[in-house]
Formats: C-alpha cells, sequence, structure tokens
C-alpha cells in the first residue's frame, strides 16, 4: 500500500476507463508498441481523450515517456506489476511463499505458479498472433475518500479494488463474447500518481474473434465499456449514493406508471380539457385496427390528432400534473448530474429524452382510452344498429348477458363524456345506456328473488326445537326472507303500475326496513329510513345473541363462513349501525351548511373518510376477523409477556386473564354492551378503550417493577 498524493486542478469523474489494444506476430519485438496503440485516436474507445482522460494527474506522460514500455507480450507484463508502481497489500506481506501484487479472477494475489502460467499464456498468445487489450481504470482522489476506499493512515483499500474489478469482468468479456476457454487477463493497482488507477489486459491463447481483412478485431463497444465503469462504480461506491441512485430509479418508474393514468382522469374532470379530448376523437382516423392510435405514427391523416393531443399533454403538464412533472425533472436532471460526477461531463443530458418518453406514455395513455371506448361502444354486432326499434334493443341486450352489458355500460359512460351532449350520438347513447341499465337492474332484482326464496326453504328445514326464544327467532327470519323477496319484486315494476299496486304504501314501509345502507344515496337518506333500518338490524342482532349456538343464527350469519361467528356479526352489525349515522349526519351538514360550502366540506371530510373504512369492512369479512384476531392475539401475547417478566401475578394477570377470558367467551361484554347501546356505538367505544388503558397501565406498571428488580 503506499498514501493517495493531494489532488490537483479541477474535480475529475469518479472513474473512468480507457482501454486500447494492439495485435501480436510470431516475431515478437515486430508488433505495434503499447505506447503507439496509446496515442492513436482509434485505438482509445472511450468518451474522452487520453489526454481528457488523465488530465490533472501525470499518468499519461508516465505512459508516453516511460523508456521501460516493452513492445512484447511477455514483457507487458513486467511493466504492469513492477515495483515502483505496484505493492503486495499489507495483509500478504507475511506470506512465506512469493506473491506478486497482479491479480487475476479467483486470485487476489498471484503465487510464482499462477505467475508462471500467465507467462506462458502470453508466449503462447504472442506465437499465435492474438490481441492484447490493455486499458487503465482510474479513479479520483474524491471518489477514493467518498468511498471509504482509503483509512486515516492514508492507505489505499486494494483488496476493494481488486474485489470491484473481478465482479465486474466476467460480464465485460460476456458481453464482447470472451468468456471462453482461450481468455486470460490480469490487473495490477498502481499507486504512483494522484489518481489511484489500475491497469487491465486482456488477451487469449488462441484467437476466437471475428476476423477483418485476416486479423482479428480489436475495438470492444462502448456500451461494453459503459457497463465496465458501472459496474465498478457499484460495487465501491458507498451505500448512500447506491440508494440514492435507487431511490430516484423507483420514483421515475412509478411516475411513468401513474402519471399517464392521472392524466386521463384529469381531462375527463376538467371543462377545457375535455373538449380538446372531444376534438381528438373527431379529428382521430376511422382506422379498422385502432392500434394504430399511436404516438409513433407520424402518417399524414394522423397529424392532426397528433398536434391536438400534444396540446392536450401541454396543458396537463402546465396545471394539474405541474407539481409532479417539475418532480420528474428534477429527478433526472440529480441523476444525470451523479452519473456525470461518477463517468465524466460528458454523459449525455437525458433530461430532453426522457421527457419525450413520458409525453408519449401519457399520449398512448390518451389514444387507449379513446381506443377501449370505441371499441367497446361499438363491437361488431352493435355497428350500425343505434336506431333500432326499442323491442329489438331490448332483445339485443339480453342476449349479451349481464357481464357483457356490465363492460359495455362502463365503456359507454365513459364514451358520453367525451361527446356533445346535444348530438345525435350522445342522444343515442344515452338510450342505449338506459336500457342497458335496466336489464342489468332487473337481472340482479331477479337474482335477489330467488336468494332470500332459497333461504326462507332451507330455514324452513332447521329444526328450532323447543326452546321458545329459538322458535320465534325462527319465525322472525322466516317472514324477513319473504318481505325481502316481496320488495324485490316491488323494485321491479313500473312506476306508473306500483302506484296502483301498492295503495297502502308497502313499498315504502318494506324499504326502509332492508335497504341497503351502502347503496342508499345520502341526499335520500331521512330519520325515518334509518329509525326503521335500526330497528330491524338490533332485532336481528338480538336473536343472535340470545340464541349465539343455534343452527338458525349460523344459518343467518352475515358472514357465515367466518371463524368468528357471532363476534363476527357484531362487528358487521356495528359498522352497518356506524354507516347510518354517517350519512345521516352529512346529509344533515349538506342541509345546514348548504350555502357554505366550506363549512360544509370540513366536517364532512371526516366523515367520508370514515364511511370508506367502514365501506371496506362490510365488503370484506376477512377485514373484520383480521381486527378481532389482532385484539384477541394483543392479549394473548401481553399476557405472555406477564407471566414471563412478573414473578407474582398479582393484578396483571388477573385483568389479563378476564380479558382473554371475555374474548374466548365470544365477546358477551362488548355483544350486551352493543345490544343495550345499539344506537350509541360511542359509548361501547369508550368502554373498550378504557378497559385497554387500564390493562396497559398494569403492564407498564410490572414492567418497572422487573426493571427494579434487575436494578
Amino acid at each position: 500500500m503506499t498514501t493517495v498524493m493531494k489532488k490537483s486542478g479541477a474535480e475529475s469523474p469518479d472513474i473512468i476507463y480507457s482501454q486500447g489494444f494492439r495485435l501480436a506476430n510470431a516475431g515478437g519485438n515486430g508488433g505495434l508498441t503499447y505506447l503507439d496503440y496509446t496515442e492513436r485516436d482509434e485505438a482509445v474507445a472511450d468518451e474522452l481523450s487520453p489526454e481528457e482522460m488523465f488530465e490533472d494527474d501525470e499518468l499519461l506522460s508516465d505512459l508516453r515517456n516511460d523508456p521501460d514500455l516493452p513492445e512484447d507480450f511477455e514483457g507487458y507484463l513486467g511493466y504492469t506489476d513492477r515495483d515502483a508502481a505496484a505493492k503486495l497489500e499489507n495483509l500478504i506481506d507475511s506470506y512465506q511463499e512469493k506473491r506478486y501484487p497482479t491479480f487475476s479472477q479467483g486470485s487476489y494475489e498471484l503465487t510464482e505458479a499462477e505467475h508462471n502460467r500467465l507467462i506462458n499464456n502470453l508466449k503462447t498468445a504472442q506465437v499465435n498472433e492474438t490481441v492484447l487489450w490493455y486499458g487503465v481504470i482510474s479513479f479520483s482522489p474524491e471518489f477514493i475518500r467518498e468511498a471509504g476506499l482509503i483509512d486515516e493512515n492514508n492507505q489505499v483499500n486494494q483488496r476493494a479494488i481488486k474485489s470491484a474489478v473481478m465482479r465486474s469482468m466476467p460480464e465485460m468479456l460476456q458481453n464482447e463474447a470472451l468468456d471462453n476457454n482461450e481468455t486470460f487477463w490480469w490487473a495490477d493497482i498502481h499507486l504512483n500518481t494522484d489518481h489511484v488507477h489500475v491497469h487491465v489486459a486482456i488477451s487469449q491463447t488462441e484467437n476466437t474473434r471475428p476476423e477483418k481483412d485476416g486479423q482479428p478485431l480489436g475495438m470492444f463497444s462502448e456500451t461494453t465499456f459503459r457497463n465496465f465503469k458501472a459496474g465498478i462504480h457499484r460495487e465501491l461506491s458507498s451505500d448512500r449514493s447506491r440508494s440514492r441512485v435507487r431511490e430516484i430509479q423507483q420514483d421515475l418508474d412509478q411516475i411513468n406508471k401513474v402519471l399517464p393514468g392521472k392524466a386521463v382522469e384529469k381531462a375527463r374532470n376538467n371543462r377545457q380539457q375535455m373538449e380538446l379530448l372531444r376534438r381528438i376523437q373527431a379529428a382521430l382516423p376511422n382506422y379498422k385496427d385502432k392500434r394504430r392510435w399511436r404516438a409513433s405514427n407520424h402518417s399524414k391523416e394522423f397529424q392532426k390528432a397528433q398536434k391536438l393531443t400534444d396540446e392536450l399533454v401541454d396543458s396537463l403538464l402546465d396545471n394539474q400534473l405541474k407539481d409532479e412533472y417539475t418532480n420528474f425533472k428534477q429527478l433526472v436532471e440529480e441523476r444525470d448530474q451523479m452519473y456525470r460526477q461518477a463517468y465524466g461531463q460528458r454523459i449525455k443530458d437525458t433530461t430532453k429524452a426522457k421527457d419525450e418518453r413520458l409525453r408519449t406514455l401519457i399520449k398512448n395513455r390518451i389514444y387507449r382510452s379513446l381506443k377501449d371506448i370505441a371499441d367497446e361502444v361499438t363491437p361488431d354486432d352493435d355497428r350500425g344498429k343505434t336506431k333500432e326499434n326499442n323491442s329489438d334493443l331490448m332483445s339485443r341486450i339480453e342476449a349479451l348477458g349481464p357481464e357483457k352489458n356490465a363492460q359495455l355500460l362502463e365503456a359507454e359512460q365513459r364514451r358520453l363524456k367525451t361527446l356533445d351532449p346535444k348530438s345525435l350520438e350522445a342522444k343515442e347513447l344515452k338510450k342505449v345506456i338506459g336500457f342497458r341499465k335496466f336489464y342489468i337492474r332487473r337481472v340482479n332484482l331477479d337474482a335477489e328473488i330467488d336468494y332470500h326464496n332459497h333461504m326462507y326453504q332451507e330455514l324452513q328445514k332447521i329444526n328450532s326445537g323447543s326452546k321458545k326464544s329459538e322458535q320465534e327467532m325462527q319465525q322472525f327470519f322466516l317472514q324477513a326472507h319473504q318481505e325481502q323477496a316481496r320488495l324485490a319484486w316491488l323494485k321491479k315494476q313500473p312506476h306508473y303500475m306500483l302506484k296502483k299496486q301498492d295503495p297502502d304504501g308497502e313499498f315504502e314501509a318494506l324499504n326502509n326496513k332492508y335497504f341497503d345502507v351502502t347503496q342508499v344515496p345520502i341526499n335520500k337518506l331521512t330519520p325515518q329510513m334509518v329509525k326503521a333500518r335500526k330497528k330491524q338490524l338490533a332485532k336481528e342482532l338480538g336473536f343472535m345473541l340470545e340464541n349465539p349456538d343455534s343452527p338458525i343464527t349460523n344459518h343467518e350469519l352475515p358472514n357465515p363462513n367466518s371463524d368468528y361467528g357471532v363476534n363476527n356479526a357484531v362487528e358487521y352489525y356495528r359498522s352497518t349501525q356506524q354507516v347510518l349515522d354517517l350519512k345521516l349526519k352529512i346529509s344533515q351538514n349538506n342541509q345546514q351548511y348548504k350555502n357554505n360550502p366550506t363549512m360544509r366540506n370540513e366536517l364532512n371530510r371526516p366523515l367520508f373518510q370514515e364511511l370508506r373504512d367502514h365501506y371496506q369492512r362490510l365488503g370484506n369479512s376477512e377485514k373484520i376477523d383480521k381486527a378481532i384476531d389482532r385484539r384477541m392475539r394483543f392479549v394473548k401475547q401481553q399476557q405472555d409477556k406477564a407471566v414471563s417478566r412478573v414473578s407474582k401475578g398479582g393484578r396483571v394477570l388477573r385483568k389479563l386473564q378476564q380479558a382473554l377470558n371475555s374474548i374466548g367467551r365470544g365477546g358477551r361484554s362488548d355483544i350486551r354492551a352493543l345490544s343495550r347501546h345499539l344506537d350509541d356505538d360511542q359509548e361501547l367505544a369508550m368502554e373498550e378503550a378504557k378497559e385497554d388503558q387500564e390493562i396497559e397501565i398494569e403492564i407498564e406498571a410490572a414492567q418497572e417493577r422487573e426493571r427494579g428488580m434487575e436494578r
């Protein structure tokens, strides 16, 4: 090892690699010299010339003027590992057998035998007139310090540099089809200049390279050099810098992934940009294969659409997407700067290319959204049939089935937003949408009727036994299924017929008892509806709590596949009730503050967030089970900790055991509280919070006592 001289001149790139080559002939001394090829422009394959590469240090002049530079292959080995420039690592100075500072794949310092084998390979290469590739990896002093490659005694960590070259060399050889048994390489670290540098040499005992004019090709591709430098830099750079590069790339990938879809969404919610979308739609050529609607299409008939799409993308990036777009450009600039620092100032600016790619992604997403709408709204069997009579239209819709109609409905609704509302096409499309909605609604209602009839028949087969409460529960749910099937049938009737068939208000009474709390519009919810729905929910849950082990209860559970049974039902009904309360509160805020939208939005914002949370729970039984499971595991964990930490159980263990037993009994304390206060869930929440707080206080006290005992 040796010391690193202080840096002179301007700041250098972290790593630069320059490589040349020369051909051998059997005579040895007649071959072109290393110096000759260093000075030839065509022999230097890198972004920088040798002068630019080694500016600010003495390496270039050393290489050009060194009188010891040999002409034959074997002599070049002696040049790279000469004592004046290369030193053994401290950790191998104590080896008893002779070692050389030269390293190669799998060997950090060659033994005498390995060194002799390398000499023999070089003699064979000379005789067989193969190629010698010679290169220099140069590190800036700043990079050596920042990468932690020099210690407090100013000694270079050669082992780390050697490891980096060893790990990067196989890919370099593979990229140039040199990864075979005929290829061999060696390298030496030189520490006699301002820049720590590594001489690397590659040759072959027998040529496997393609030939031109009877001689093997010597030049490597620039991509090979670029990847070689990047591999070494990646191996040696600090964790912080590697992490930052990864973060930048991940952020750029995420922007490229998310921003195009967000652009289409933003455009559809902006009046002026919607008008641009309509104009783009109108300007698009009527290709049979709409996959030709692409940003790469530069045909004459596509120019108008391209120009309008460019205008839309500019508008989006300058307005709704301005923050994301600014962040994108800053990330690209930061990455380019890091690469320039790593590999030199001639690294190309990628800002323009990355910007164009992002714009292309957004444009293609816009075209794809318009293509999807066009394809789905006008399938082959629908073309030219928008003016058919109502009966034929309904027959055709029914023939498609519910799933296909649901897909078309979504596409048609998107398509409608891009049309002029007053146009004939928009009017015809509204008609088709109306019929499609009617069909889907009728299919869903038929399915609901079938479901409740099936549940009614299965419930009749259950033997309720002699217990009066179970018999009453069976009759209650039988009536509930009958009423819900009746409600679905009434919903199928046309409005004018419903008025005639329902003079006593049966539909309204049944609807108030059984309406879907997640589907009812907030502006249509009334206190009377909430009261009636809660009453029905309270009765359903009350029967289940009274008969938790009854097969009737299991039959009527909202989530019968849950492992937590009635516990799951309690949480389900609790969320159902809270959805009603939240929607009613939002409705009341809307009425009270209809002239003060700022206050209204401020009050409703947290309510809507709660509403979304409860929607997720009601739509996914597993979320409810996971919440219950987390609570049980928490209590069990605290019990186990208390058992192991406190020699005397005392009040802590009793409290924990009580809590665990409470859950083990099916959460009866919660169930009773919910039954008593179904309309006042806040009281239950306060009771639970108070109980949990008491448990946590006792656990903390026990832990403090344990720490005192240890002290």
